[in-house]
């Protein structure tokens, strides 16, 4: 296996390169035009068509026997959008059909759906809500802290909601309520078992205060109330972050912002534990590209193993557009160090690394290679998992006004 953390320096580093050198190329090469907003309701189809080659579709662990495979894939999706003066509403579905060319036992259908709103109802007021929905043949392509990696279906949903309230000109205020569920099935895998799923609850509050036209510091106070496992009387614990936070504009395109404060976590029949917390970013915008790093230290809800884990993640994303932005490459990368709270707990290191080079022969038809890779460390039963896909595929997507 290798060295997570190794890996996430270079990476990472090779992301921050790519994002500080290549954006501005870019921004040289391109029409220099924002991109278009059309005002009304849009309908858009995508349908994408690819080749993928898998190297360990049955998610086996080191050292165990594991077949490669080829598979076709075939994603039919959608959006319907309304743009408004003050006002944005959105749904969407993405499906997606995998067969295999000779484990066929293993073909699967995929899909997942949004419903989002954004609202403006004063200068000085936003509101938004979004809900997720996903169902998955795998764990692998769920991005959940301490989720052991194993062929196994998993069904998920995320709601998030809130609002932004500029009291004062330099004063600003926000709230957000976030609702999170996952359940998973029972098949022959020998990591089910410890698969329970469960829910929780979180709400958020914040503020924060311009000093001036780049500073502006503040604080957050976050709750969360996780159960584990899908009944009533399964338990519950109590999640609590209290932390101060600043963010600075080192340039009119590069903002560096983070915070740091203590984590509280109440498990049943434990003694509670305290911890430190911590965040940090680094964001570069220009008018045609976005680059951005992240790492965080926090308590989280374990829906795999069950319990708490102590999380630490490092998160990268970058997209470099060239050739007069008929071409680009994309990439991301989310590493997370999972330690578990209580004694002989089961602990994760994950990594998770997608690369996309893509040309677009026409605005509505655009030919992409990409590359994914998982790679999982843990000490539950299947040890070190690691998972390697790369192919082709057609994309296309043509925006639609309705009348």
């Amino acid at each position: 296996m290798m060295k997570l953390a190794r890996i996430v320096a270079v990476v990472a580093s090779a992301v921050l390169f790519l994002g500080l050198a290549g954006s501005p190329a870019f921004a040289q090469a391109a029409d220099g035009e924002a991109p278009r907003i059309t005002p009304g309701w849009v309908f858009t189809p995508t349908v994408s068509l690819g080749i993928t080659h898998d190297d360990n579709p049955l998610l086996a662990g080191g050292g165990n026997p594991t077949p490669d495979d080829i598979l076709t894939n075939v994603r039919p999706g959608g959006d319907l959008t309304f743009t408004g003066k003050h006002t944005f509403v959105g749904t969407g579905y993405r499906g997606s059909i995998q067969r295999y060319r000779t484990l066929d036992e293993y073909d699967n259908y995929g899909q997942g759906g949004y419903v989002e709103l954004r609202h403006q109802p004063s200068r000085r007021v936003s509101l938004f809500v979004r809900d997720n929905a996903s169902v998955s043949p795998t764990t692998d392509l769920v991005e959940v802290a301490g989720l052991p990696f194993s062929r196994t279906g998993t069904r998920s949903n995320d709601l998030n909601g809130g609002l932004t309230a500029s009291l004062t000109k330099r004063l600003q205020f926000s709230g957000a309520y976030a609702f999170q569920w996952l359940e998973f099935d029972r098949p022959d895998d020998p990591s089910s078992p410890v698969l329970q799923g469960g829910r929780a609850h979180r709400v958020t509050l914040g503020g924060r205060q311009a000093i001036n036209s780049r500073l502006k510091v503040g604080g957050d106070y976050s709750i969360q109330r996780a159960t584990l496992g899908q009944t009533v009387e399964d338990e519950h614990y109590m999640i609590q972050d209290l932390e101060g936070t600043a963010s600075y504009e080192l340039a009119p395109t590069v903002t560096i912002e983070g915070g740091a404060g203590i984590s509280h976590l109440a498990l049943p029949g434990e003694e509670p534990r305290t911890g430190p917390a911590f965040r940090a970013a680094l964001r570069k915008r220009t008018e045609h590209a976005l680059l951005s790093i992240s790492a965080m230290r926090s308590f989280v809800p374990a829906f795999g193993l069950g319990g708490a884990f102590q999380n630490q993640e490092v998160l990268a994303t970058v997209r470099v557009p060239f050739l007069r932005n008929r071409a680009y490459a994309d990439g991301s990368i989310a590493w997370r160090d999972s330690e578990p709270v209580l004694v002989g707990g089961l602990g994760l290191k994950s990594l998770v690394a997608l690369t996309t080079l893509g040309y677009s022969f026409q605005p509505w038809l655009r030919l992409e290679a990409f590359y994914n890779g998982t790679f999982q460390d843990s000490t539950v039963v299947g040890g070190n998992v690691d998972r390697n896909r790369f192919g082709v595929q057609f994309v296309t997507a043509h925006p639609m006004r309705l009348r």
